[in-house]
């Protein structure tokens, strides 16, 4: 069977909801890549910045049908949406924390990782200072945009050395690679990872329904470490 690059053997048991029973022999040398707005959080930070300090939520609707339709792409609409956000840094962390919040079971799965030696990094077509706000203290390399915060309209810039899709297709090439997201902006991710989690009931695991893309859901990283280390334990 084919999943993401690589040729997996097909057998019974550990079950993909989407794709069917198989068996995975999984690299012991695997890589984690791991998006952050509304993947490593309950909620996604652009999106509430905009709701809140910003256009509004029809707006961010109106965007988000424009991403699907192909008429503007994900950067496009995280510029569009950030530069309706007035609001200084300090309104603007104040909410997010009373709001927005990292999923408990995280920090475990940073441990997990390290444990096992397999990298972690985090890839995000967000903002770099809030992406570091909440997960900087954990150590793990992280990969977003810059974004200039003012309060008559906050000022985003795409940096294509941090872009998720460049990212994965160079490490696609050293060893196999997991991915865990939920959004538009995963969607680019796909086609370099081996082993996909996407959040369940989130844009990327319907996308990846309605296009027969095999991957795990999840709905917390405390799922992922549990299917990762089944996926693990099974032998060659």
């Amino acid at each position: 069977m084919t999943f993401g690059n690589r040729q997996f053997r097909v057998d019974g048991g550990c079950p993909f909801p989407e794709a069917g029973s198989i068996y995975v022999t999984l690299c012991l040398d695997m890589q984690i890549f791991c998006d952050f707005d509304g993947t490593i959080t309950n909620r996604d930070s652009i999106v509430f910045l905009t709701e809140t300090f910003g256009a509004g939520e029809q707006f961010r609707l109106d965007i988000l049908e424009a991403i699907k339709r192909g008429d503007i792409t994900v950067f496009e609409a995280i510029e569009r949406e950030l530069e309706t956000v007035k609001a200084t840094w300090a309104e603007a962390v104040s909410a997010l924390d009373e709001s927005v919040w990292i999923d408990p079971d995280f920090p475990a799965f940073v441990t997990w990782c390290s444990e096992r030696n397999f990298p972690l990094s985090i890839v995000s077509s967000g903002m770099a200072p809030v992406v570091e706000h909440y997960v900087g203290r954990f150590g793990v390399p992280v990969f977003a945009h810059p974004v200039t915060v003012d309060p008559a309209g906050w000022r985003y810039r795409r940096d294509e050395r941090n872009d998720k899709k460049h990212l994965l297709a160079a490490a696609s090439r050293e060893k196999p690679l997991v991915f865990i997201g939920d959004g538009t902006s995963d969607v680019s991710a796909v086609p370099y990872a081996d082993i996909l989690f996407a959040r369940s009931g989130f844009f990327l695991s319907e996308h990846c329904s309605r296009q027969g893309i095999a991957h795990y859901t999840f709905t917390s990283f405390r799922e992922i470490r549990k299917q990762l280390d089944a996926l693990l334990s099974v032998e060659a």
